[in-house]
């Protein structure tokens, strides 16, 4: 499938927006049709989504929470198969169309084009895919986390999120130890569990019992946080 982006470029001394359906290649009516239908409702869509977010978001300040109502929204749009393919999500391809009409004021200082979004895209720290990932859970179940970095650090290892028992657990000796855990620790949790539940390997932890996943958690937990209070 395609979608539309649109760029500033130079024309003769003057700056011209053009448009162009991506990936490049040939395209048939129906790829066409159905992109520019796309593009129509992100048009309408994603502004009154956006400010609606920046309100409701605005009492608590939590960037985190401000990413995760974005990807709920964004759910009902790209998980519509008569105008999203599953292909534009697990390549990426659908997030530049989006970023586009995002208002700046909801986007990162340093990233206010599309440009510099997509180049930011390959390296997998894209704000839409990360918003859009952790907005597959309960809020309670993830409001732990304050960063969006450290929900990257998790979702970069599968086998930390492929079971949502493991994020659950985590979360609740995190907020038992009632400490404001750093980046650099949740960064050391997450490399220490993947290597009871690892990626590439792709354990089934399904048949781990809770009480397992609860002791490994908790003892990763403790020792990383205990070890760094000293």
């Amino acid at each position: 499938m395609a979608v539309i982006i649109r760029k500033k470029v130079t024309i003769e001394n003057s700056e011209v927006e053009m448009e162009s359906y991506e990936p490049p290649g040939i395209l048939s009516k129906k790829e066409r049709l159905r992109a520019d239908r796309l593009d129509e409702i992100l048009r309408e869509h994603i502004p009154e989504i956006a400010r609606d977010i920046l309100k409701k978001s605005a009492s608590s300040g939590q960037l985190v929470q401000r990413w995760y109502l974005l990807g709920r929204e964004l759910r009902k749009i790209v998980e519509d198969r008569d105008i999203v393919a599953s292909s534009d999500i697990e390549n990426g391809g659908i997030w530049p169309a989006i970023w586009q009409y995002l208002p700046d004021s909801l986007k990162p200082q340093g990233l206010l084009d599309a440009d510099s979004y997509t180049e930011y895209k390959h390296r997998r720290k894209d704000h839409l895919r990360l918003g859009y990932e952790i907005s597959e859970y309960d809020w309670e179940d993830i409001d732990w986390i304050r960063r969006l970095e450290d929900w990257y650090q998790i979702a970069s290892r599968p086998g930390l999120v492929r079971d949502k028992r493991i994020l659950r657990i985590l979360g609740r000796r995190i907020k038992d130890m009632a400490i404001n855990v750093s980046s650099g620790q949740i960064r050391e949790i997450a490399k220490d569990l993947v290597k009871a539940f690892p990626t590439r390997k792709f354990r089934d932890s399904s048949q781990l019992s809770e009480k397992h996943i609860e002791t490994v958690v908790s003892e990763v937990v403790d020792r990383i946080c205990k070890r760094n209070e000293t």
